[in-house]
């Protein structure tokens, strides 16, 4: 019987393609009015380019790194700009628009009315995490909160799902693992985990992470009541697509 659900944050939780696209298209509108820039579409291909091909563990591509920018600036020869103020801006940008679906507060309150552990389990940078939790008002939500960066391993690596299933005070097939990533999140199925496949802002080229992928045992739209219950109703039932 399940009594825990893990729950990954980019694009599973949170619309991170819609965010980065949104707050890269802020940046390079304001770059062009500093005259920095001639092109925002090249500018955003180019840094689109960079962040797409760095596979360097424990950073945000969501939040942006420092690197992004700066390789994007070398790259187009970008002058009177800091790559710095650049990534705060895009940023406090990528702040100002954290939200999520409507209906996912009421769907955790059901599972925690329930009883049920709930974590989160994110290949992230703390600060992303911490202040994704603040703006969205979740943090009360969730008993254990699992990422890469502060536990210095990072999906599909078994080790930081075994850390999560510590936290939660769970065995791992007491244990879904709600993710968007077959790769990634599908690997909590190694140790006996319960994978459950999340397709509400799933992105296909959206991942860094190598491995094989593995089929979940479970496929949801979103994360909302309606959509747990029926999960729950049907457990034991095989791989349902809602």
């Amino acid at each position: 019987m399940l009594k825990a659900c893990a729950f990954d944050v980019g694009n599973t939780l949170s619309n991170d393609t819609a965010l980065l696209e949104a707050s890269l298209a802020d940046v390079a509108g304001w770059l062009q009015e500093r005259e920095a820039i001639r092109d925002p579409a090249a500018f955003a291909a180019t840094y689109r380019q960079v962040h797409e091909a760095t596979r360097t563990p424990f950073i945000s591509h969501t939040f942006g790194e420092l690197q992004f920018f700066e390789d994007t600036f070398t790259r187009l020869g970008i002058r009177g700009v800091e790559p710095a103020e650049a990534l705060a801006r895009y940023r406090g940008r990528v702040l100002d628009r954290t939200r999520v679906d409507p209906e996912l507060p009421s769907a955790l309150a059901w599972l925690r009315a329930r009883g049920f552990r709930i974590g989160i389990l994110s290949n992230e940078r703390t600060e992303r995490i911490e202040t994704f939790l603040d703006r969205t008002g979740l943090a009360a939500h969730f008993d254990a909160v699992v990422v890469s960066e502060a536990v210095g391993v990072q999906k599909p690596d078994e080790r930081i799902f075994r850390i999560a299933l510590e936290r939660l005070g769970t065995a791992a097939e007491e244990t879904a693992m709600f993710g968007d990533s077959e790769v990634a999140d599908g690997a909590c199925r190694r140790i006996g985990m319960v994978f459950v496949l999340v397709t509400q802002y799933r992105r296909s080229g959206w991942g860094w992470d190598a491995g094989s992928a593995h089929a979940p045992d479970y496929v949801l739209q979103r994360i909302s009541r309606e959509e747990l219950e029926r999960f729950f109703a049907d457990r034991h039932g095989g791989v349902h697509h809602g």
